[in-house]
């Protein structure tokens, strides 16, 4: 259990302002996060091609091979996702409006961008946007 000194260091710690320093380490760590989801989906691409270059006769194998093929597009268009959240952080950054939520504009925790650099909503905002795409979900017509 937090006592209350602590408590109160965490939420001070939530409210700090990145330095310049700071913000190049994030910048540079976004950098590499585009680096390696560059060099991940090349690797798809690659085993992509060896896949449709392979024809299989068997409709097992060819049902495993489109199966594969579904996942590895899934995942490609996660990938192209991300990519663009993390252009989108890096020029937040060179703007200076990395720390600032875009829907209520109050700024975004040092902890929760540390924790996913790529966010663009407080923790607040967040919560409200998930809440209401779980009631759009759940929602079924008779």
């Amino acid at each position: 259990m937090l006592i209350s000194s602590q408590l109160k260091f965490l939420e001070s710690m939530s409210n700090l302002k990145f330095s310049e320093k700071e913000l190049v380490a994030v910048k540079h760590r976004l950098n590499q996060m585009m680096i390696d989801l560059s060099t991940s989906t090349e690797n798809v691409f690659g085993e992509m091609k060896k896949m449709m270059d392979n024809s299989y006769s068997d409709p097992n194998d060819r049902a495993t091979l489109e199966s594969e093929r579904s996942i590895d597009i899934r995942l490609q268009q996660r990938g192209k996702n991300l990519k663009s959240k993390i252009e989108k952080a890096i020029q937040r950054i060179d703007g200076g409006e990395y720390q600032v939520c875009e829907n209520c504009g109050e700024e975004i925790s040092k902890e929760r961008l540390l924790a996913r650099p790529v966010t663009d909503l407080c923790i607040h905002c967040k919560e409200n946007q998930e809440r209401s795409e779980r009631l759009k979900t759940d929602w079924r017509p008779s």
